[in-house]
């Protein structure tokens, strides 16, 4: 199958990923910045940390990422730690 231009791919984040990701969690939490009055918890994260620790997804269009989820697995259940699309887009 032959990928066409906008298509799009989620797929585990690898290590590699790690900058691409705090990238686009930088840039869709931004916005809240000024509203919070100090960077949203997500932007701090180190995540080349959290891709070891948990289990992280990456959204991406012809090789650029996109969109990430972090999911938490705890006591035998998991949430949703963060969700996060780049505006551009």
């Amino acid at each position: 199958m032959t990928r066409g231009e906008g298509d799009v791919e989620i797929q585990p984040a690898r290590g590699e990923d790690a900058t691409a990701i705090a990238e686009c969690v930088t840039a869709a939490y931004e916005i809240y910045t000024e509203r919070l009055g100090n960077p949203a918890r997500a932007t701090l994260d180190d995540y080349t940390k959290v891709i070891q620790q948990h289990r992280v997804f990456v959204l991406c269009e012809t090789e650029k990422i996109i969109g990430i989820l972090v999911r938490i697995i705890q006591n035998q259940s998991f949430f949703v730690d963060n969700v996060a699309e780049h505006p551009d887009q």
